[in-house]
């Protein structure tokens, strides 16, 4: 099966993301008598999600498929935007409103009150911050998963991180409720924002709606419910191809002996013509994908890291 590209779904509540992956590709293999196709061809199709979203979150997944899969730590690294709502007063082992209780106190704000706490939280949670992720997660501690860890009842600390929030907005609907909207770089941990704002004001406070609303250019509009996506993938109205999910890649023109070059699994050129870049140019401390193209075509893309080392992450068969 030929299919390269990304389908944009607004996931449910209640299911995890690779729930998701697979009902969606269930859907693909599902024929007219809703019987699957044999094995052998779904075992052939790359399928894969950017971007993990919590079981209790809705809105945007970017689901992948084939040779697009290998964009994963790029769609993943694009700024994010959530809504959603925040309770005061409750506090949870998991930050959010599915976790066990560890206190429940009246936590009210006046409404004479509110205007000025809204304007606090929305300089506090602005900019760079240091963040400390929930413990309930899936980050690592020497090799093991942080909520595997909670779940044996095992002490381990998670260190600090730097995140960035571009624009946030906060709004009280009731005296112990508050409405977000938070643009924010990849990494931030939504749940903990709200357990900060909790420490902030006193009285502890708890996640408990959160929306993806946008993904870098993806948003919720323009997604898909899974219920309703076409067998044939490419008809969706969400689908995007491998060639748009690319255009915004710098390219790096190759001409035809490069090219044989890297079909003969040479590729020292490549690193010669990287270190050559202006400064603007490349990578500096993060993750940049450059789109071969020759003669007008992607033949490839050639993935750098930040210690400006520039690798080939694949060719297109010749």
């Amino acid at each position: 099966m030929n299919l390269n590209g990304a389908i944009i779904i607004n996931k449910p509540q209640g299911i995890t993301s690779a729930n998701v992956v697979a009902k969606v590709k269930r859907k693909i293999f599902e024929n007219t008598e809703n019987v699957l196709i044999d094995s052998a061809k779904r075992e052939k199709l790359y399928i894969g999600h950017a971007g993990t979203l919590d079981p209790m979150a809705t809105g945007v997944l970017v689901v992948l498929f084939g040779k697009a899969t290998r964009l994963q730590d790029l769609v993943m690294g694009d700024d994010k935007v959530y809504a959603g709502t925040i309770r005061l007063g409750l506090k949870t082992d998991t930050d959010d409103i599915t976790g066990n209780v560890i206190d429940n106190v009246d936590c009210r704000i006046q409404n004479a009150e509110s205007p000025n706490i809204e304007r606090v939280l929305k300089t506090q949670f602005q900019g760079k911050v240091s963040q400390v992720p929930p413990v309930v997660s899936a980050l690592k501690v020497n090799g093991k998963r942080a909520y595997d860890l909670v779940r044996d009842k095992r002490e381990f600390t998670l260190r600090a991180r730097e995140i960035e929030i571009f624009k946030s907005e906060f709004k009280f609907i009731s005296d112990n409720q508050l409405v977000y909207k938070i643009h924010c770089s990849k990494g931030t941990y939504i749940r903990a924002i709200a357990r900060d704002i909790g420490e902030l004001l006193g009285c502890g406070a708890t996640l408990e709606r959160i929306e993806r609303v946008r993904s870098g250019r993806f948003t919720v509009e323009n997604a898909q419910n899974i219920e309703n996506i076409s067998r044939d993938i490419a008809q969706n109205s969400s689908y995007i191809s491998f060639d748009e999910l690319i255009v915004a890649l710098p390219q790096m023109e190759i001409s035809e002996t490069e090219k044989n070059e890297l079909y003969f699994g040479r590729q020292d050129f490549l690193q010669m013509r990287y270190l050559a870049m202006q400064n603007s140019q490349k990578c500096g401390s993060g993750n940049v994908v450059f789109n071969l193209v020759f003669k007008g075509k992607s033949i490839g893309l050639a993935k750098c890291t930040g210690d400006d080392v520039l690798k080939i992450q694949f060719l297109n068969p010749c």
